[in-house]
């Protein structure tokens, strides 16, 4: 790395695990903040823009979108970028299973994308965050900051000197 010619994006949200010989060597940081409901929301929608835009061989409910934009619980949910499109693929992943596995389709019968297939995925994923927490007893940014990965966001950095 010390020698490539070009430019290399790295991404982390564990920063805290870097030593001082490769912070040394960046030449460029950027910062995001965690992602707020606005911005979850306008994530969730553009993929469904690009699946209706993509693909003629599933269609999406507006229970569908209906679920991840309106809900309560999932709008509450602090995704980040990475979860909704792990999520939104594996829904559709999942409607499309469930559609090549069905008997006596007809011709024109496309697959949908429905309401059933979000709440199981985000079922389980908010199942799995729940298991982590009661865990380790804390949260992810909890867990984070505990092992000095990264600053919890309401944390001010404080001087070693």
């Amino acid at each position: 790395m010390e020698y490539y010619r070009g430019i290399l994006f790295l991404t982390t949200n564990r920063v805290g695990q870097f030593d001082d010989a490769f912070v040394s060597r960046i030449h460029l940081i950027i910062h995001y903040e965690p992602l707020g409901e606005p911005q979850r929301r306008k994530i969730w929608t553009q993929f469904f823009e690009k699946l209706e835009e993509e693909r003629d061989d599933i269609s999406v409910t507006s229970r569908a979108r209906n679920y991840v934009l309106n809900d309560p619980e999932i709008k509450g949910v602090e995704w980040n970028g990475r979860e909704i499109r792990n999520t939104f693929q594996t829904a559709v992943a999942l409607a499309d299973y469930q559609f090549s596995a069905k008997e006596n389709k007809s011709e024109h019968e496309i697959a949908q994308l429905d309401r059933k297939h979000f709440q199981e995925i985000c079922g389980m994923a908010l199942q799995f965050r729940s298991y982590l927490t009661n865990l380790h007893g804390m949260d992810e940014h909890g867990r984070a900051f505990v092992a000095k990965a990264r600053m919890d966001e309401h944390e001010e950095p404080k001087s070693t000197y």
